[in-house]
């Protein structure tokens, strides 16, 4: 909606310090990005300030942080995680992450599954007569 698309913009305006100086087509890939997210349930500044970090210290570009906020979104999805957690999360491992620049990504999201795999084998272990608490993968 046009609410959700001025959201985004005055969102990434004061969350992402190089969208002011990006070119009218990738600040329209970022700001449906942010609108995307956001009907997801991920908050515009959040997104924002992924969107800031993965173009800023990871060295993408509009399209490859675009693609890289939609795999995160969809490790969420796959792991059962609430997308403004694994948004959340992404900010906070980011200072760590950075130093990998783009394959950044790819690390979060394998160890997202990592964690989830071991939240699962603990709770198998505290409950092993009960298979049905085990939380689906």
């Amino acid at each position: 909606s046009m609410q959700d698309a001025q959201q985004s913009i005055l969102a990434l305006h004061s969350g992402m310090s190089s969208f002011n100086t990006m070119n009218k087509a990738d600040q329209q890939v970022l700001t449906n990005t942010t609108a995307i997210m956001s009907k997801l349930g991920v908050d515009a500044q959040t997104s924002a300030s992924n969107l800031d970090i993965l173009t800023k210290s990871m060295g993408m570009n509009a399209k490859e942080a675009d693609k890289a906020t939609k795999e995160i979104a969809a490790t969420a999805q796959a792991l059962g995680v609430s997308q403004q957690k694994m948004a959340a999360d992404f900010a906070a491992a980011a200072p760590a992450l950075s130093a990998h620049g783009e394959a950044g990504v790819q690390i979060f999201r394998k160890l997202a599954a990592q964690s989830k795999l071991l939240i699962n084998l603990i709770l198998l272990k505290a409950q092993p007569k009960q298979p049905e608490n085990l939380m689906r993968f």
